[in-house]
């Protein structure tokens, strides 16, 4: 969010697809809301199948690589990868 903000207001934008931290940002963003709100929201949790919501679970693979490579020198051990 943050980057984001800070990008708007400087008009740079344009980083948010052009750099490692935007592409890498913007997938893990993404990926965080379809990983946590069916296990969190009641409704989704009452209206969704386990097996879908535990397969939109494993979107957190994805969002865990997408980390590593957002800010490779100090996530791994901010993530729990020794």
């Amino acid at each position: 969010f943050f980057h984001l903000l800070r990008w708007g207001i400087n008009n740079d934008m344009r980083l948010l697809w052009e750099t490692n931290t935007g592409i890498t940002g913007l997938i893990a963003a993404s990926a965080t809301p379809l990983i946590v709100w069916p296990m969190a929201v009641p409704k989704l949790k009452a209206h969704l199948k386990f097996e879908v919501r535990k397969g939109l679970h494993y979107l957190s693979y994805a969002w865990a690589l997408a980390l590593m490579w957002h800010a490779p020198t100090r996530i791994y051990f901010l993530i729990g990868i020794p």
